[in-house]
């Protein structure tokens, strides 16, 4: 598990949960924001599990070809990497004016 302030809790999980289903189906792991454990210290706690090697994603959803390679058990590093690096390139994004992804008018 990891802690995250709670404050960026919204750019972990991005729109529609964007940002951390990529993270999760990148590192294969599951991952779960204790939303409850905030409220307290100011910080949200990341739930990381990984997954063993053949399991797949639940809910995963595979393209033509997609599947037939062997499972690769699932990284916590890498996940926490990628967590880290996802918030800090936004909050960079912020500081800036801009998201990825916004449109400019």
């Amino acid at each position: 598990e990891m802690h995250v302030a709670a404050d960026k809790v919204r750019l972990l999980i991005g729109v529609k949960g964007a940002t951390i289903n990529e993270i999760s189906q990148k590192s294969r792991c599951r991952l779960n924001v204790d939303s409850e454990a905030q409220i307290d210290s100011g910080m949200a706690v990341v739930s990381i599990q990984a997954l063993r090697a053949g399991v797949p994603m639940s809910g995963a959803k595979l393209s033509a070809g997609e599947g037939e390679e062997e499972l690769g058990e699932g990284d916590v590093e890498l996940a926490i990497q990628l967590i880290s690096n996802s918030i800090d390139s936004r909050v960079r994004a912020l500081k800036e004016g801009l998201l990825p992804g916004a449109v400019l008018h």
